[in-house]
């Protein structure tokens, strides 16, 4: 097999795996907690952006990779503090 198509093979399988976790996430908020949250794919999207910009400024993929992942950890849990907040006040 010519290395470019096992390549190919690789990136579609890597793809397929972000969507599905990207999927499961959003399955798994409907069906436990009856919430109708599509937020994931924001996230994942604000993500990605800190993590670009993180290696446009220091050339550092593991850096990004921390500072993409922390970040929207962060912006999560600050998130979902507000709307149980919210839920529990009205």
């Amino acid at each position: 097999m010519d290395a470019k198509f096992i390549l190919l093979i690789l990136n579609g399988l890597t793809q397929a795996s972000i969507l599905f976790v990207l999927g499961s996430g959003l399955t798994l908020a409907f069906g436990l907690m009856r919430v109708i949250n599509l937020s994931h794919g924001a996230f994942y999207l604000l993500g990605g952006y800190v993590g670009y910009s993180v290696v446009k400024v220091t050339d550092n993929w593991l850096l990004a990779l921390i500072a993409g992942g922390l970040s929207i950890a962060l912006v999560g849990f600050i998130f979902e503090r507000l709307m149980c907040m919210t839920r529990h006040l009205s």
